[in-house]
């Protein structure tokens, strides 16, 4: 009678535990928070539509150099490269016509520096339109002088 037992306990014992294979899993970790959302183009700014607009980019600009050339986020991404392809392209368009480049030397770098400069002392500028406000930074900074035998 006790081997009876013995096996009817041993066989409750198993049948009332649920196999390993029909166990429950962990419960998984929550997935995490998407990332935040890009800037949109319009909370950007555009650095050729106005004055203050490139104001605006050029501090982008000073902002990215004072921190070792990186870039912190999109919007400063956007601003950084408006900055320097607005200014490089009317620099480049208008030297020898507006400005000129005392020492035929002048690095991209240093037009840039210049014109952000103005730009920043010059805070009752900026209402004036970007290409205007760029080459009156420009003229300002590098004036064309007469060369001699040029009349």
């Amino acid at each position: 009678m006790k081997s009876k037992l013995l096996a009817l306990s041993i066989s409750l014992a198993i049948l009332g535990a649920p196999p390993a294979f029909c166990a429950k899993p962990a419960p998984e970790a929550p997935p995490p928070p998407p990332p935040a959302p890009p800037p949109t183009l319009t909370s950007m700014v555009n650095c050729y539509a106005s004055g203050s607009g490139l104001a605006a980019c050029a501090a982008s600009w000073e902002h990215m150099v004072e921190i070792g050339n990186k870039v912190e986020d999109a919007k400063s991404a956007w601003e950084t490269s408006g900055f320097i392809n607005y200014v490089s392209a009317i620099s480049f368009l208008n030297q020898d016509s507006s400005w000129c480049d005392p020492t035929g030397n002048l690095d991209n770098q240093a037009i840039l520096a210049a014109v952000a400069k103005f730009i920043r002392e010059n805070p009752d500028k900026v209402s004036s339109p970007a290409a205007v406000l760029t080459n009156t930074a420009l003229k300002t900074n590098f004036p064309c002088t007469k060369k001699p035998g040029h009349g």
